[in-house]
């Protein structure tokens, strides 16, 4: 990397040691209060201050080969596999991890040359803290489920040796995983998902249920309830779906119309699931990842599913049934035998208060799939997304996978890392923040919410897996346009307790709860 993160910082936003904002408002917002506070179980953040506001955020490509670039390499088949990707660290210390081909790399995001973490591809990595003491771990899902114990933990000190999580029985790999507390015991258990990389031989795949039995253990379980096979697994959230008070479990599915479509589960918090049909949500796709995230900020959670000839974005109804709205909302088919969409990130990058959409769009395990330009689709006043990947400064030639979005240089506009199938990944640094305001919250994964300011009340999940292969850290941030006041932030745990932070409270700052 030419230049370190530390030296792109244009228009960095900084805690005003004064306790004076930058932020325009009157004499009320004025007179609320800038500095840290603590109230109950929620910590709230100084103001940043936006010493350079732009008219609209722009962003930079930082990223360096590190001396690899698969794309010099041949084989069609290298386009397949590679694209995981893991953000983990912290301001000043980021770092990256993603799946090459044949080899799992790590490197400082501060310009650091790249290191082997280890030999093979990656289907999957995951930043968690799997044995609860404070550090977090660095899973990798390959032929098995893998764990680097403190490896996500810059400078944190385990003698342990990398291993292997548990044991799953199954003859496929385990292609992804998602963590809640099924059985409601007070920590958060695993559900896996499969898939058979030998793809001429493909058959449906059984997910696993892991119950976490403490200090990093986990025991395969037998599933109670729906014991028919669950399809070619690519994508596995957990979340109170049917808001029964119990987590449930979401599968998306590759080659839906040949094998098994993708389905929702129900939790009956005793780590049984059962498959529930007939709610919209078991649609035959060609399904890589899933993104849950408020995309109208009308306070409630869209599904967007990423597929391989068109856009989904399925809406709960009154009715408990979810429709799909991707075409009235300008999502169009986009059938083609070039690429397919894979990692998504729904979210504001630019806080103007209306959602974009970021999507890999890497190929099949064909030459001629290479390259395409990835998508970055802006939503209008009107609700329309609108792709606009070139004006954001996006090359036409791209292979990406993988999409994470956070904000790597603290000035209030969301950076973009892109995984890539022929090379290192992609990394968009924002040039400086913008006159619009943003919040963030911090908390336990799962936490979902509402964020009122100014009349509207926009919707969040806090989830370090949005899409297909990403892992990051376990935040969400809502863009406010130009709301510089917050009225009220409700936090609500998966299964336990919620809580209301009430206003005015002045925006551009991380509200982190800690139930």
């Amino acid at each position: 990397m030419t230049r370190g993160l530390v030296g792109l910082l244009v228009a960095a936003c900084v805690s005003p040691e004064n306790g004076a904002a930058d932020a325009p408002g009157d004499t009320a917002t004025e007179a609320l209060r800038t500095d840290a506070f603590v109230e109950g179980t929620v910590a709230v953040s100084a103001v940043q201050a936006c010493e350079r506001p732009a008219a609209e955020a722009s962003w930079t490509d930082v990223s360096a080969p590190w001396g690899y670039d698969y794309a010099l390499l041949p084989g069609p088949s290298l386009a397949q596999n590679p694209g995981a990707l893991a953000l983990f660290g912290g301001s000043g210390a980021w770092r990256i991890a993603w799946a090459g081909p044949d080899t799992t790399y790590v490197a400082d995001l501060d310009g650091g040359a790249s290191e082997t973490w280890f030999e093979g591809t990656a289907s999957a990595l995951v930043v968690r803290d799997v044995d609860a003491d404070g550090a977090d771990d660095l899973l990798y899902l390959g032929s098995v489920i893998g764990v680097s114990w403190s490896g996500a933990t810059p400078d944190a000190a385990d003698a342990r040796p990398p291993g292997r999580l548990t044991r799953v029985r199954s003859p496929a790999s385990p292609s992804d995983m998602a963590f809640g507390d099924l059985d409601e015991d007070g920590d958060d258990d695993v559900v896996v998902a499969f898939n058979a990389m030998d793809h001429a031989s493909m058959e449906p795949m059984r997910a696993a249920v892991l119950r976490n039995d403490g200090g990093g253990s986990y025991t395969e379980i037998p599933v109670a309830g729906d014991t028919t096979l669950w399809g070619i697994g690519f994508d596995m959230s957990v979340r109170d779906v049917d808001g029964d008070g119990h987590l449930d479990a979401y599968l998306c599915n590759d080659r839906g119309r040949e094998f098994a479509p993708n389905v929702l589960f129900k939790g009956d918090g005793h780590l049984g699931l059962t498959a529930v049909a007939g709610n919209g949500l078991d649609l035959a796709l060609s399904c890589m990842g899933s993104t849950w995230a408020d995309a109208d900020a009308d306070g409630n959670l869209e599904l967007y599913l990423a597929e391989s000839t068109t856009h989904v974005m399925l809406e709960p109804a009154a009715d408990g049934v979810w429709y799909d709205v991707a075409a009235s909302r300008g999502l169009l088919p986009f059938d083609t035998d070039r690429f397919m969409t894979w990692g998504s990130a729904l979210t504001d990058t630019d806080n103007d208060g209306r959602m974009e959409l970021i999507l890999g769009t890497g190929g099949f395990w064909r030459d001629t799939s290479r390259p395409v330009p990835s998508w970055w689709f802006e939503q209008n006043q009107n609700g329309q997304f609108v792709e606009g990947a070139a004006a954001r400064g996006l090359p036409d030639a791209m292979h990406t996978r993988a999409v994470i979005a956070r904000d790597l240089n603290d000035d209030g506009v969301l950076d973009v890392i892109l995984s890539d199938g022929w090379r290192t990944p992609w990394i968009y640094l924002s040039e400086g923040c913008t006159a619009d305001a943003w919040l963030e919250i911090a908390g336990p994964p799962g936490t979902e919410g509402t964020v009122e300011a100014g009349g509207v009340t926009r919707g969040f999940r806090i989830a370090g897996d949005e899409g297909w292969g990403a892992s990051a850290p376990l935040v969400a941030h809502v863009g406010l346009g130009p709301q510089e006041v917050v009225s009220r932030v409700v936090l609500r745990s998966p299964l336990g307790p919620s809580t209301t932070l009430e206003g005015p409270l002045l925006a551009r700052r991380t509200v982190r709860w800690s139930p």
